[in-house]
């Protein structure tokens, strides 16, 4: 695919998303102070393309983790 220009999911036409299972591995791994997010912008980034796959009537699967906050020592 040497030459070939990279493609995201914005760029499928909802005809060849239409009732397939889409697969999304997002980064929700956000900066928190307690159980408050201090910056959702990795969130509202991923918001895009999830409402895209729905419009196009696929079904969304999303896959993420978050890492443990470190043990007090």
């Amino acid at each position: 695919m040497q030459g070939s220009a990279k493609r995201s999911v914005l760029d499928l036409a909802p005809q060849e998303l239409s009732g397939k299972v889409a697969l999304v591995r997002v980064d929700l791994n956000v900066p928190m102070e307690g159980s408050r997010v201090t910056d959702d912008t990795r969130i509202r980034e991923a918001v895009p393309t999830i409402k895209h796959l729905l419009r196009s009537n696929a079904r969304v699967l999303l896959a993420s983790h978050m890492v443990r906050a470190p043990r007090a020592a």
